[in-house]
């Protein structure tokens, strides 16, 4: 299995590599960090470490890695609720989960269940797992992954051995994506500035969906930030009506919108600063961000980047809805430009 991402993740491999020396493997791990960094891949390798027949291991060679690259273990099950939300909801836990998690192993000792995109997950599902996460079956490893560690239950969270997957530089991403991905430079620079970090996710229809956030929330930022005589209220509230990928729930469409928000806030405070050891990510609108950024002071964009982090927390943990959480957006934002 080649693992290009661990070269980016050094931190992580070498503690987990640790726990293996130690004989200190964590039954229950929590994998969490931005999108595209490497989540699933260290865990795909770590459960085939686990569950190589080896003491050196993955050894490749052995019947249970075999079996593995070919994706025919019958002792490992991973569950993309990213993919599917159905598998996050308790009927499929309690119906195709956990009678497995009770199974003994078909090919050897172990058994390991990857949750990837653990936080789509519902409480009932949580809590359902909760008494096997306490107390899990021997040699029976779980792998929670999540880009939202805000959506991880608390009962959750404590029973974990979490590990956290740090942000990677632009030129590693770069890399990373040019191996998987056919295209000009330029095109890389521009997929991974539209967060676009994994070449499997990658279409026109997408890059048109991510480019149409990205500008509505560019407009909004522009309009937003001007006097009260010039603003149009009607046309701000507009731009906070989210609609450009129709194929996802409100909900969705507007924790993008504000994704993209935060995104824009930051890069124009490094533009501010003036900090090159600061990684700037929008890289191919750099101009246009240079005009919007000179109506706002320093002040005002760290605050407006704080509601927006308060926004998406909102969104993802607490449900409000979406249409009331982007109207007071706009509501705080505007009070405190108007007093400036």
């Amino acid at each position: 299995m080649v693992l290009d991402s661990l070269i980016a993740q050094e931190v992580v491999f070498e503690r987990l590599n640790k726990d293996f020396l130690n004989e200190q493997v964590s039954q229950v791990y929590l994998f969490h960090g931005p999108s595209g960094v490497g989540k699933l891949k260290v865990a795909e390798f770590f459960s085939k470490k686990i569950l190589c027949e080896s003491f050196e291991s993955p050894c490749n060679i052995c019947l249970s890695c075999e079996k593995f690259d070919s994706a025919v273990h019958l002792d490992f099950l991973k569950i993309s609720l990213s993919d599917d939300k159905k598998k996050g909801k308790i009927e499929t836990i309690r119906q195709e989960i956990l009678p497995r998690v009770y199974q003994k192993a078909n090919e050897g000792n172990s058994k390991v269940f990857i949750f990837d995109g653990a936080d789509k997950m519902t409480l009932a599902s949580f809590n359902s797992l909760l008494k096997v996460i306490e107390e899990p079956p021997l040699h029976t490893f779980f792998i929670f992954i999540t880009s939202n560690l805000y959506a991880i239950p608390i009962t959750i969270l404590s029973r974990c051995r979490k590990v956290r997957f740090q942000p990677l530089g632009r030129e590693k991403l770069k890399k990373i994506l040019s191996v998987n991905y056919e295209a000009s430079e330029e095109e890389i620079e521009k997929l991974i500035s539209l967060n676009f970090l994994d070449a499997d996710l990658i279409s026109s229809e997408a890059i048109e969906i991510a480019e149409n956030c990205r500008g509505q929330a560019l407009s909004f930022l522009k309009e937003i930030a001007k006097s009260p005589a010039e603003v149009n209220p009607i046309d701000l509230m507009n731009l906070t009506i989210v609609k450009f990928d129709h194929s996802k729930p409100q909900r969705d469409n507007a924790l993008s919108f504000l994704i993209s928000i935060r995104s824009l806030l930051r890069d124009m405070l490094v533009l501010q600063l003036g900090s090159e050891d600061l990684l700037f990510w929008n890289v191919d609108i750099e101009r246009s961000l240079k005009k919007i950024v000179l109506d706002w002071s320093q002040s005002d964009l760290i605050s407006a980047f704080l509601i927006t982090e308060k926004s998406i927390k909102d969104l993802t943990v607490l449900n409000t809805n979406s249409s009331l959480t982007l109207e007071s957006l706009v509501h705080t934002i505007r009070s405190f430009l108007i007093e400036r």
